[in-house]
């Protein structure tokens, strides 16, 4: 009997001789910056729950520092800077094109990234006939802010979605492949991405809560209080912000999933169980290349843009 199931049949491993010779650590707060919130939660976490609740989300939705350039390159210098009004605030695009009128693709960076971080896929972007669009979401890169989630990233993707009244397709990597997700679940359902890309997907926000909070050592009643607090903010249960179960609810007509085996970020089970649950996503397997230096492999840069180069109606 065949007990192959059918996500199993798309799941394909990449075969690349690239090799940078890097290695890769994610990073990590400092020890002692950690002891000191272990103790607070655990000393005041049972005395005030909901004090300690919303400091809890405030070290959540901060990050900890702004992505630089060490200086521009010619890309990043050939870019169109756009300021786009958001919320009281300013989001910085940033457009390349040859084309005025060719179809879009949008760039969604990571949590601690930047929009230029993924400027590895505008030449050959532009080379097959695409408009890229790039953003720094709020609190990162030069666009304006202090703190973000995953609510305010999807609202603002839908502003941009907006702003050019048509998006062919989607790169995310990370905290960008929830947020092209939600940002059409639950901002807009009229998005529609003809070909979406994830890059290294993480996991669903509640188990990414939980080991928040559990690092942090927060006890029962503010890890109460602290979903409490989430699901004011955002008007859904926790539970409904699962990439892996948006599907069919959300208009893509094909997604590219690729991950490391040895992503230390964000493990490659996130992944599989989207591709479980997508019934149009194949799922592609590097080793070696972790969170971070996976988008700069040029075989994995040679596939994404392949696959957004298909036409709507062709099959993997």
């Amino acid at each position: 009997m065949n007990t192959t199931s059918p996500a199993a049949t798309r799941i394909e491993y990449l075969e690349s001789n690239h090799f940078d010779g890097k290695t890769e650590h994610a990073p990590k707060i400092k020890p002692w910056q950690l002891r000191v919130a272990q103790f607070l939660f655990s000393t005041f976490g049972s005395v005030s729950p909901q004090y300690m609740a919303r400091l809890a989300y405030k070290i959540f939705a901060t990050p900890r520092h702004r992505a630089k350039h060490r200086q521009p390159d010619d890309l990043i210098r050939a870019a169109k800077v756009i300021d786009l009004p958001f919320d009281g605030h300013i989001v910085k695009l940033y457009e390349w094109e040859k084309e005025p009128d060719a179809p879009i693709i949008l760039l969604a960076h990571g949590w601690e990234s930047r929009g230029t971080a993924l400027r590895m896929f505008v030449k050959p972007l532009l080379n097959k006939g695409f408009k890229v669009v790039a953003f720094d979401a709020l609190a990162h890169g030069d666009s304006d802010g202090s703190t973000n989630n995953l609510l305010t990233n999807a609202r603002t993707i839908a502003a941009i979605h907006a702003h050019y009244g048509n998006i062919y397709g989607a790169i995310g990597h990370s905290f960008g492949c929830s947020s092209l997700v939600y940002a059409q679940q639950f901002v807009n359902n009229a998005i529609d991405f003809q070909r979406l890309v994830f890059l290294a997907v993480p996991h669903r926000t509640k188990r990414i809560m939980d080991g928040f909070l559990a690092y942090m050592n927060a006890p029962n009643a503010v890890k109460k209080a602290f979903f409490h607090y989430i699901e004011s903010l955002t008007k859904q249960p926790i539970e409904t912000s699962d990439t892996a179960l948006a599907y069919p609810s959300v208009k893509v007509g094909q997604l590219l999933l690729i991950h490391d085996q040895d992503d230390d970020v964000t493990s490659i089970d996130a992944a599989e169980r989207v591709v479980e649950h997508w019934d149009n996503a194949l799922l592609l397997v590097t080793k070696g290349y972790g969170h971070f230096r996976i988008a700069k492999n040029p075989d994995v840069i040679r596939r994404i843009v392949d696959f957004l180069e298909m036409t709507k109606n062709e099959d993997f």
